[in-house]
């Protein structure tokens, strides 16, 4: 649930880094949720907004319609009971059990029928409970790893520096050919070179483009396109949502309003570990994975796995 929204939020809108992701961690023995962002800026400044999204994300939860909350759970459920497509997903699907030492082979069963009878509230609960960063019954933990030094660049690196990281001229050339795609949907007849004229005098060293964007495609749409100037302010109007999303693609800064940030929430006190051997060797040892089923109930003639209506396996024998 958190997956398009954190993308959204962390990266197009806030631009904390090229890698962010969101989503459910699974170990041996535990379960958790994590954030990941490599980025420039500071882990302290990371950890701060990260804690801002997940505030953002529960106010949201909170005023989600039952309609899009039914959607995930149905999304999450046909995920669930999507067939393997070849040998590879079957195999991994099996060890990752065994591995485990779980051995639940129908486990995405089980999670589709646990997932069907959740409720709204029953996530607003737990995301209050285990994830929201005010919650006193929250355990976090939060790994900063920093470069110490910048290793010497290669010939290839310098290559792929160079791909990654398009001349002011490239990036121009790219956005008008997105910009001519995108109106081309909008059944707009447009092509590169017919919108190239307009963003001639556009400077892409400028802190803020969107405001000169919008204009060259406005005077496009109205002056060459022909296009009706309601239609054309209606056009515009998506203009920023998009190119919040397009310009830093093409490698585009984005100055970021830190006062239109949401706020961070006040979060208990942090324990700093600065000795990762030492703190680990004070923690009570952790109970091993325990299995779901008994091993011998897959050995030849053992028995049947059944799920009943309530998600829990059963033996048939």
């Amino acid at each position: 649930m958190t997956e398009e929204v954190g993308f959204d939020q962390l990266r197009t809108k806030e631009q904390l880094g090229y890698i962010v992701f969101t989503g459910a961690k699974f170990a041996a023995t535990i379960m958790g949720y994590r954030v990941i962002i490599q980025s420039e800026k500071p882990t302290s400044y990371l950890e701060e907004r990260v804690n801002a999204f997940l505030a953002l994300f529960a106010s949201r939860l909170d005023s989600m319609t039952q309609e899009a909350f039914e959607g995930h759970k149905k999304s999450l459920i046909n995920k669930r009971r999507e067939k393997v497509k070849n040998l590879d997903q079957e195999s991994e699907r099996f060890w990752t059990q065994i591995t485990s030492e779980r051995f639940s082979f129908v486990q995405n069963e089980i999670d589709a029928a646990n997932i069907k009878p959740l409720t709204k509230q029953d996530m607003i609960d737990f995301f209050t409970h285990y994830i929201h960063p005010t919650s006193p019954a929250r355990a976090k933990l939060s790994v900063h790893m920093i470069a110490q030094s910048t290793p010497k660049p290669t010939e290839a690196d310098t290559e792929t520096d160079k791909a990654n990281n398009p001349s002011k001229p490239e990036q121009k050339q790219q956005l008008i050919a997105i910009l001519s795609e995108y109106l081309t949907s909008l059944n707009i007849p447009t092509s590169p070179d017919k919108l190239t004229p307009h963003f001639s005098p556009l400077d892409l060293t400028k802190p803020n483009l969107i405001p000169d964007i919008l204009t060259a495609i406005s005077t496009y749409l109205t002056t060459e396109a022909k296009i009706p100037t309601e239609q054309a302010a209606a056009i515009t109007q998506q203009g920023p949502q998009i190119l919040s999303a397009v310009l830093p693609e093409l490698g585009i800064e984005i100055p970021v309003d830190e006062e239109d940030l949401p706020p961070a929430p006040q979060v208990k006190e942090t324990v700093v570990i600065e000795d990762v051997f030492a703190y680990k060797a004070g923690l009570a040892m952790s109970k091993g994975p325990v299995a779901v089923r008994a091993l011998k109930d897959f050995e030849e003639g053992g028995g049947e796995v059944v799920v009943n209506g309530n998600g829990r396996q059963e033996a048939k024998l």
